[in-house]
C-alpha cells in the first residue's frame, strides 16, 4: 500500500532531521524521484527564485532557488553537520493539508550553529508526491532569519524578474473560493471586502525575521508598531496596519496578490501565491507565498503568511538593523 503524501513529507522531514541515521542521506534519496526537485526562495535575486533547476548550478546556501533533490542532499551532507554540530531538532504540525498528489506540511526548526547563533525556523512545506515517491519539494521559510545564521544578511544585489500573469487556478470549493475573492479584494485595494472576509476575532501570523521570540505561534503581538515581521496580531489591527502600509509604501496602490496553487482539506486551505506591486521608494516588490488559512462559518479565522522575509527587508527597509 502507498503511503499518503503527507506521511512521506513526514518521514522525509523527520529523517532529514534525525542526527543518529548515518545512513539518512541513502534514506532520503530513496525517498524522491531522480529528478525530483527542491525549490528555496532567494532573498534580493528574485531572477534566481523563478529560474528552473540546472546540475551543478545553486544560487547560494540556504537560499538556493531549484535545486535537484539529490545535488540538494549531497550538498546538505557536505555543509550542514559542520555549520549544527549538535544538529537541528524538528516539531512538526499534525495537522497537515493533503488533497490528491498534494501535501502541505508545517513544522518549526530549532538548534545552535557552531558560533553559538540560535536557528529556530519555522517552514511550509508542499510536497507533491506521484506513485508514492517526491518529485518536488517546495519550502517557505524565514529567509531573512535564515540568511542571519547561514550567511550576512547584506549580502548579494537587489535583481527583480520579469513579471508573470500566469493562469489562475479554479476553486474547487468553497474555501478555496473563499480564499480567491480574499486576495482578489486585496489585488484590488478593497480592503473593506476583504476585511469582510476574516471573521470577527481572526488572527494573522507572519514570521519575525531577526526577532525569534516575536514570531511564537502562541504569543499575540501588535501589529501597529509598524513592522511587516509581527508575529501572532488581531486581525482588526493588522487591517488598520494594511490601510497605513497602502498610503505611505505602496503609493495608494496594494499589492497584486494571484493565486496559483490551493490545497485544502477539512477546515484548512493552502493557497500558493505571488506578489507584485510598485513601491513608492521606485523599488518593486515580488514575493512568492504559502498562505495557509483556518475556515469555519465561511470565514477565515486564523491566517498564516509564509514569504521571503529577505525580501520584505530588502524591498521595504524594514526588519533590518539601524
Amino acid at each position: 500500500m502507498v503511503d499518503s503524501p503527507a506521511s512521506v513529507g513526514i518521514q522525509f522531514l523527520r529523517a532529514l532531521h534525525d542526527p543518529v541515521v548515518p545512513s539518512r542521506i541513502k534514506l532520503l534519496k530513496s525517498l524522491c524521484t531522480r529528478e525530483s526537485t527542491w525549490w528555496v526562495d532567494t532573498g534580493r535575486d528574485r531572477i534566481a527564485g523563478a529560474a528552473l533547476p540546472e546540475r551543478g548550478l545553486r544560487f547560494g546556501w540556504p537560499l538556493h532557488g531549484s535545486m535537484f533533490i539529490d545535488e540538494k542532499l549531497d550538498l546538505f551532507r557536505s555543509l550542514v553537520s559542520d555549520i549544527f554540530p549538535e544538529g537541528v531538532s524538528i516539531t512538526i504540525d499534525p495537522r497537515t493539508i493533503e488533497a490528491g498528489s498534494l501535501a502541505v506540511v508545517e513544522a518549526e526548526g530549532y538548534g545552535y550553529s557552531k558560533n553559538e547563533k540560535l536557528y529556530n525556523n519555522r517552514y511550509a512545506f508542499l510536497f507533491n508526491i506521484q506513485n508514492g515517491l517526491i518529485c518536488e519539494i517546495r519550502e517557505y521559510l524565514d529567509t531573512l532569519h535564515a540568511q542571519d545564521v547561514f550567511g550576512d544578511i547584506y549580502e548579494g544585489v537587489s535583481k527583480y524578474s520579469s513579471r508573470v500573469q500566469a493562469a489562475r487556478p479554479t476553486p474547487m470549493n468553497a474555501m478555496e473560493t473563499l480564499m480567491a475573492n480574499t486576495w482578489e479584494n486585496f489585488s484590488t485595494g478593497d480592503i473593506d471586502a476583504f476585511a469582510q472576509c476574516f471573521s470577527t476575532d481572526a488572527t494573522w501570523w507572519t514570521d519575525s525575521g531577526l526577532e525569534r521570540e516575536r514570531g511564537r505561534f502562541q504569543s499575540m503581538h501588535s501589529a501597529l508598531d509598524g513592522t511587516p515581521f509581527h508575529g501572532l496580531v488581531p486581525m482588526n489591527e493588522k487591517i488598520q496596519y494594511i490601510r497605513d502600509r497602502i498610503g505611505k509604501s505602496y503609493g495608494g496602490q496594494t499589492i497584486e496578490v494571484s493565486p496559483m496553487r490551493f490545497v485544502s482539506q477539512g477546515n484548512r486551505v493552502a493557497c500558493e501565491a505571488i506578489g507584485y506591486a510598485n513601491l513608492s521608494s521606485g523599488r518593486i516588490y515580488q514575493n512568492r507565498y504559502l498562505l495557509i488559512a483556518d475556515v469555519k462559518a465561511g470565514r477565515i479565522m486564523a491566517l498564516r503568511e509564509y514569504c521571503d522575509t529577505l525580501h520584505v527587508a530588502d524591498a521595504t527597509g524594514l526588519g533590518l538593523p539601524q
